[in-house]
């Protein structure tokens, strides 16, 4: 391979954006490489979320939660846990914006998807979940 990504497969790109996402918990940096992942279900969450303004609608970020969750229910292992935080992360940045009862139905949607989450993760605390950059 070339040291110039962009030159690359779009599944080599896909497998960078996994391993940036996925393993690595880089989300920002990664998603640009995951947007090209084998997988187009995968491929398609990254492109929804890229194209998400700086300061997304609550509804919005609801919708990619429940992409995320979708995914990780598809996926197994490593893959299944990061989707699954990614997911979590981002309905608590969603809650931020919510109006009270936005918080009550969706808390509830939130409380199951953390419940999916293994044990080690549900209780490391939200700050080590994801990197900022």
């Amino acid at each position: 391979l070339s040291e110039d990504p962009d030159t690359w497969s779009r599944s080599n790109r896909g497998l960078l954006g996994r391993y940036y996402c996925f393993v690595l918990r880089r989300w920002k940096v990664g998603l640009p490489w995951l947007s090209s992942a084998s997988d187009s279900r995968v491929a398609s969450a990254a492109k929804n979320e890229l194209s998400l303004p700086e300061t997304p609608a609550f509804e919005d970020l609801v919708a990619l939660v429940r992409l995320w969750d979708l995914n990780a229910g598809r996926a197994s292992g490593l893959n299944r846990q990061a989707m699954r935080l990614h997911a979590v992360f981002l309905a608590t940045k969603a809650l931020e914006t919510a109006s009270e009862s936005q918080r009550l139905e969706f808390g509830m949607e939130l409380r199951e998807i953390s419940e999916n989450l293994p044990e080690y993760l549900r209780s490391t605390g939200l700050q080590l979940w994801e990197t900022t950059d």
